[in-house]
């Protein structure tokens, strides 16, 4: 799945929650996260960049990939990374929401401190995301697809800490301060 943005954006967060259509018991345990996904960012000046993978077994899934079994910021920012966390089945993820609802995040801004780091922020700029699921949570000819009831994906205009406020139908204009000009604040008044 691609989302196609309207401009760059800063991603802050990105929340995709999956669900089980054919399980509407309030207290199941049913889970159609994927067993193995990426997360994947694009830019026209950078292209196409993995963010971050999950999966059951990341060796397995992702064999050029660092991997870690928690999710935390223990590699560099624009290293990526496979964790062993929020596949599906793995029950300390499962959010308990009930109705066959499971969760999956990934926070750029609660993991890497992104203000006043511009190659960091750089990074977390894209103007479209990619989720690329590769294993489904179960096998069987039945159940063997994905099911997303929502995508969020928060953000802000990319103005590099140089506005305190963005304009336009997506706010996605800077009003750039600091003695800055362009779509983006990235250049210095004359």
């Amino acid at each position: 799945i691609t989302v196609n943005l309207t401009h760059n954006f800063l991603i802050r967060g990105l929340r995709i929650i999956y669900l089980t259509p054919h399980d509407q018991n309030s207290l199941s345990t049913s889970d159609m996260r994927p067993r193995a996904m990426q997360i994947r960012s694009y830019t026209k000046e950078k292209g196409w960049n993995t963010w971050r993978a999950y999966a059951e077994k990341c060796p397995d899934s992702f064999p050029k990939m660092l991997y870690q079994s928690v999710s935390y910021a223990s590699y560099a920012y624009n290293q990526p990374v496979c964790v062993e966390s929020n596949f599906a089945g793995h029950e300390d993820t499962w959010t308990g929401w009930g109705y066959g609802l499971q969760e999956v995040r990934y926070s750029p801004s609660q993991l890497y401190p992104l203000e006043g780091n511009y190659d960091m922020y750089n990074y977390f700029t894209a103007s479209a995301i990619q989720l690329n699921m590769s294993k489904p949570a179960d096998s069987s000819v039945d159940s063997s697809y994905y099911a997303i009831a929502d995508f969020e994906i928060s953000g802000s205009c990319a103005c590099y800490g140089h506005a305190s406020s963005c304009t336009g139908i997506n706010l996605q204009f800077c009003n750039c301060e600091h003695e800055t000009i362009g779509e983006h604040c990235e250049m210095c008044k004359a």
